[in-house]
C-alpha cells in the first residue's frame, strides 16, 4: 500500500530506493537518484535512506546520498539520527563521516540517548569517548560567526566594484575544482589515513602558533595569548612536535583561532568590497590584506622558505 504523503509510483520508487541502499547496489541508487527519487523518504518503519545506509556502513551510498541532498540529522520515528545508527553498531568510519559533514553528536532520542550513549551500551567506549570529544552545531556555527560582523540592521548595500573579475574568478575556480581540485582531495583521502590526516593537520596548525598569539596579543586578549603560548609548548613537547593535540585531550586548552583579519577587524577597518580570491574562492579585500599579514607572521616565511609554501600554510 502506497504512503499517504506520496503517490504509489513514487512509493515504489521510494521504496526501490531503501532496499538499493541496503544491499549497497552504487549503481541502482544512482540511477534512481537520477531519476529525482525523494532522497529522505521515509520507509514504512519511519527510516530515510541515509539511516538505512548508516545503519549498514554502505559508505559509498552515504555519500551519494549526501550530495544528493539527503539531511544529516534527520529523526527517524524513535527520534534516531543516522550517527545514532552508526554509533550503536559500532561503524567508526561512519560515524567519523557523517561527523565531518555536519551530523550533531548531541541529539537525542526520544528516550533522551545521546549517539555516544548507544555507543557506551555497546561497550564500544573509545567509540563513545570519540562522539562526546566532538563539538554541537551550535557551538561550530558560533565559532563560524565574525565577531566584528555588521549587524544585520546596519548592512548596506552589496558593494561589488570588482564584478567582472569576481564572476570570471568565480567560473575559473569551478573548473580547477571540478577538473582538478576535487580528484587530488579524492585521492588524498583515499591514500592517506584518516588518523595520518589529522596529524598532519595537527603539525600545520601547531606551527602557524606566532599568528594566532600575535593576533591575540594586538587585540589585547590575554587569554587566548596564554592558550596559544600553552598549547604550543605542550604539543610540542608532550606532543612530539604538533603530531598530537595533547594541549585539548589531555589538558581542555582550546584553540585560540585568531589571525590578522580578525585583529583588522578588531580595529574597525572597513571589510571593503567582495573580492573573489584564486583558489581560496570568496573573500574580501581586508581578507586579503590580512591573509597577506599572516603570511609574514608565519615561521616558514621567517627561516626563508618559498614564498608560495609560506602563503599556502598561512592561508
Amino acid at each position: 500500500m502506497a504512503l499517504p504523503w506520496v503517490s504509489p509510483s513514487s512509493a515504489s520508487a521510494a521504496s526501490a530506493l531503501h532496499v538499493a541502499v541496503k544491499k549497497g547496489n552504487v549503481e541502482e541508487v544512482k540511477r534512481l537518484l537520477s531519476k529525482g527519487v525523494n532522497v529522505n523518504s521515509l520507509s514504512l518503519s519511519g527510516y530515510t535512506p541515509l539511516h538505512i545506509s548508516a545503519g549498514w556502513d554502505r559508505r559509498r551510498v552515504t555519500g551519494l546520498l549526501v550530495i544528493h541532498g539527503a539531511k544529516i540529522n534527520v529523526r527517524s520515528v524513535s527520534g534516531w539520527t543516522p550517527l545514532h545508527l552508526a554509533a550503536g553498531r559500532g561503524h567508526v568510519k561512519m560515524v567519523k563521516f557523517l561527523l565531518g559533514r555536519g551530523a550533531d553528536p548531541w541529539i537525542e532520542d526520544r528516550a533522551g540517548r545521546t549517539p555516544a550513549d548507544l555507543a557506551r551500551n555497546e561497550f564500544n567506549d573509545d567509540l563513545a569517548d570519540l562522539l562526546n570529544s566532538s563539538p554541537s552545531l551550535d557551538t561550530f556555527y558560533k565559532e563560524l560567526e565574525d565577531p566584528f560582523g555588521t549587524p544585520e540592521e546596519d548592512i548596506p548595500e552589496f558593494w561589488d566594484p570588482f564584478e567582472s573579475h569576481n564572476r570570471f574568478m568565480f567560473n575559473l575556480n569551478n573548473a580547477l575544482y571540478d577538473y582538478f581540485g576535487k580528484h587530488v582531495a579524492k585521492g588524498y583521502r583515499f591514500t592517506v589515513p584518516y588518523d595520518v590526516r589529522v596529524m598532519i593537520k595537527n603539525i600545520i596548525t601547531n606551527g602557524t602558533m606566532p599568528v594566532r598569539l600575535l593576533s591575540s596579543l594586538l587585540q589585547g586578549d590575554l587569554d587566548k595569548s596564554g592558550r596559544a603560548i600553552g598549547r604550543f609548548l605542550i604539543n610540542s613537547t608532550v606532543g612530539i612536535g604538533g603530531i598530537f593535540d595533547v594541549a585539548d585531550q589531555g589538558f581542555n586548552i582550546k584553540p585560540a583561532n585568531e589571525n590578522m583579519t580578525q585583529t583588522l577587524g578588531y580595529y574597525d577597518v572597513p571589510s571593503g568590497p567582495y573580492l573573489v580570491l584564486p583558489i581560496f574562492g570568496p573573500s574580501s579585500v581586508r581578507n586579503l590584506v590580512g591573509r597577506t599579514a599572516d603570511v609574514f607572521v608565519n615561521p616558514t616565511f621567517l627561516l626563508s622558505a618559498p614564498f608560495a609554501v609560506s602563503s599556502g600554510i598561512a592561508v
